[in-house]
């Protein structure tokens, strides 16, 4: 089996870190949409029921992780806001698609590391590849879309 890592090719991530802020700021704004969609007719669902429905905002946590599983887990291998900025989500192993498993270690890591200490995003720039933690724990790397494959 030959190996095409991103160790073997290092253009692969060249100038990623500054796109994935760009990225992180769109997605943002979009799940910021989602959720006040979301939020509206979650209200207007908890007039239908008596106040009963209200009780749904409580899992309204989830909308950003779910966000970035299904992107990430969808055939695109990226949110719009990567997408956005020419970026791609694969398995640091193979270039590969991400398995489902590792788009929910993926999405989690993020959301958690951000609501925790969003501080310890900035391992990304002392990490080879401009790795965060959740991408080494996930077993993903973030790459450029427009670079040549191996």
């Amino acid at each position: 089996m030959r190996d095409i890592s991103t160790n073997n090719a290092p253009y692969l991530t060249d100038g990623v870190l500054g796109r994935r802020l760009l990225a992180w700021a769109i997605d943002a704004v979009l799940c910021g949409l989602v959720s006040a969609a979301l939020a509206l007719a979650l209200f207007f669902f908890g007039l239908l029921t008596f106040g009963l429905g209200w009780y749904l905002y409580a899992l309204m946590w989830l909308v950003p992780i779910a966000y970035t599983y299904l992107c990430v887990a969808s055939a695109a291998q990226a949110t719009p806001g990567q997408r956005a900025v020419g970026l791609v989500v694969v398995a640091d192993l193979d270039l590969g698609s991400p398995n489902g498993a590792q788009a929910l270690v993926y999405a989690v890591g993020f959301w958690a590391t951000l609501a925790a200490a969003g501080p310890l995003l900035l391992v990304s720039l002392v990490t080879a590849r401009s790795r965060c933690l959740h991408d080494i724990i996930s077993g993903l790397v973030v790459i450029r879309a427009d670079s040549p494959q191996p």
